[in-house]
């Protein structure tokens, strides 16, 4: 069992290290909540279609 558990971290600790997030540009756009929640109000409340 404590084989296992030793194999589980090894593996663990492979994939955090793998996961470590590339850097983002500083000037990288941010919505606010308050934009996302007004955009996803206007996005609700259009129509599902769009006539041609």
């Amino acid at each position: 069992a404590r084989g296992k558990v030793t194999k589980a971290e090894r593996a663990l600790r492979k994939m955090q290290e793998a996961l470590i997030p590339a850097e983002l540009p500083d000037d990288q756009e941010i919505i606010t909540d308050e934009e996302r929640s007004m955009f996803r109000k206007l996005g609700l409340s259009m129509q599902a279609f769009l006539n041609l």
